[in-house]
């Protein structure tokens, strides 16, 4: 892993904005830790990539028979549609090709509209399924007031310089219940490709056409809750598998062998997606579906039927391989939360930390001789921030440190604002009440009492004094034994 400063390579990612923050090299490709979207470092102009995308170097007549043979993939999409849209409605297809997609939907009585810089694309769309296309790059001004249930855009959103842009405009052309399904490639199995890339050489002509980003399921996730979407989820992409062609025995011989392979990765992914009740996601294409509203709940069941489906819950999920990666996920919650800090924490004799407690960073955590950290406490410090306790810190339940904070610049979301660290430095006898915080940056006194539910956010220099409220201030001293 190999990080660079961003004024060796860019100022923000390309999908997220993100600035202020060190991103890893991936190839040709940087990682953004925000997001976790991977962008190309050097980008082609708009201007090169609408003429690539509209020119008829692309456009070749394989090219046109490989889009009619994916007709199983468009198939395998518009079953993801359906499950989520039962009832016919209306559909854009953004970057719809020669229409294969729209084709299927219109069969099954959908009102299809499709949109696509390519004048040849349109044109084959024309003339192999009657189909009347717009004919340009997409935006939401082609389309006025129109509103449309379901959005389709199928191995579009890597090509784009400003994925998130994109979003933001599709979201205004699609219905206030609709579905906006994307295909795209998928970053978790893929980035060991960007490093082979490099490794190879390979600059351009290693992807199908220039890739500009590749996502992380998360990233997708981030971006469609910006734009307000709260139900997010995702399906591995079946792959599309070119048929043999042609007498020529090598190259039949070489799409059989790599077909297969294909196929066979599909249902190695596709096993651990089900099995891991969809959290394990590595095909190399998934599908996306984002949408505003929550799927409608099913009736509530009676008392003796829920008594039964309660049952039959337990026992399903019982001897499921879900409930076995619960149990290894909790052991390894339980390994990271109160074993491995123990190894690594800078502590004196006589204290006593609390098995609920909670230590972040613990290497860069110092307790003095006689501290107790009690129950529910929060000492979190950072990567670079230290949290400091002297001899004899008293921390009643609750009390909470933090040594890093997150920014609060207007028009980010909160996910995506820079964090900043800062040490936090406790006295010797000091007594932090129950639920109490302490901010980054903040040095409490000798003897200094913080009264239950203070925040801390500014020292405390006085030595012996009581101090309380949001944000704490100075309301008592100590009195002499």
């Amino acid at each position: 892993m190999i990080a660079i400063d961003l004024d060796d390579a860019a100022e923000r990612c390309g999908i997220c904005g993100n600035v202020g923050r060190r991103f890893l090299l991936r190839g040709y490709y940087r990682k953004c830790p925000l997001c976790r979207g991977a962008s190309r470092i050097e980008s082609d102009a708009p201007e090169r990539l609408d003429e690539y995308w509209r020119g008829e170097a692309f456009w070749s007549e394989e090219e046109i028979e490989k889009r009619k043979q994916r007709e199983p993939v468009f198939r395998e999409a518009f079953r993801i549609l359906r499950r989520h849209k039962p009832e016919p409605g209306s559909v854009l297809d953004i970057g719809c090709g020669i229409g294969t997609f729209l084709a299927i939907c219109r069969e099954e009585g959908w009102r299809v509209t499709g949109v696509d810089p390519a004048p040849i694309a349109c044109q084959v769309a024309k003339r192999e399924y009657g189909l009347d296309l717009v004919n340009d790059t997409f935006s939401a001004r082609l389309f006025g007031e129109r509103r449309f249930d379901a959005v389709f855009a199928a191995q579009v959103l890597h090509h784009l310089p400003d994925p998130a842009a994109f979003l933001a405009d599709v979201t205004r052309v699609v219905a206030e219940d609709g579905v906006i399904l994307l295909r795209t490639p998928n970053l978790v199995p893929q980035e060991a490709l960007l490093r082979l890339q490099r490794l190879l050489g390979r600059k351009e002509q290693f992807f199908c056409g220039p890739t500009l980003h590749v996502f992380h399921p998360e990233t997708l996730r981030l971006l469609f809750a910006r734009e307000g979407f709260r139900e997010v989820t995702f399906v591995n992409s079946r792959p599309f598998v070119e048929p043999p062609h042609g007498g020529a025995l090598v190259p039949n011989l070489r799409r059989v062998l790599y077909g297969g392979l294909k196929l066979a990765t599909y249902a190695g992914t596709e096993g651990l997606f089900r099995a891991s009740g969809g959290r394990v996601l590595l095909g190399p294409s998934i599908f996306v579906v984002a949408r505003r509203r929550a799927e409608p709940t099913s009736a509530p069941l009676n008392e003796e039927s829920a008594t039964w489906s309660h049952v039959w819950e337990v026992a399903r999920n019982t001897l499921s391989l879900r409930f076995l990666q619960s149990l290894a996920y909790s052991f390894a919650y339980y390994i990271h939360e109160q074993v491995a800090w123990r190894a690594q924490i800078h502590a004196e004799k006589g204290i006593r930390i609390h098995a609920t407690a909670s230590i972040r960073y613990a290497h860069n955590v110092y307790i003095g001789q006689n501290s107790h950290i009690n129950h529910n406490c929060c000492v979190w410090a950072g990567q670079g921030s230290k949290v400091v306790l002297g001899n004899d810190v008293l921390m009643g339940p609750g009390v909470c440190l933090f040594a890093a904070n997150h920014g609060t610049v207007k028009g980010r979301p909160m996910m995506w604002q820079e964090r900043t660290e800062a040490d936090i430095l406790i006295g010797d006898d000091v007594w932090l009440g129950a639920n109490s915080v302490v901010t980054a940056g903040t040095r409490i006194a000798n003897g200094v009492i913080v009264a239950a539910g203070a925040v801390v956010t500014k020292d405390v220099t006085e030595e012996d004094v009581i101090v309380g409220g949001i944000p704490a201030r100075i309301i008592g001293r100590r009195r002499p034994a």
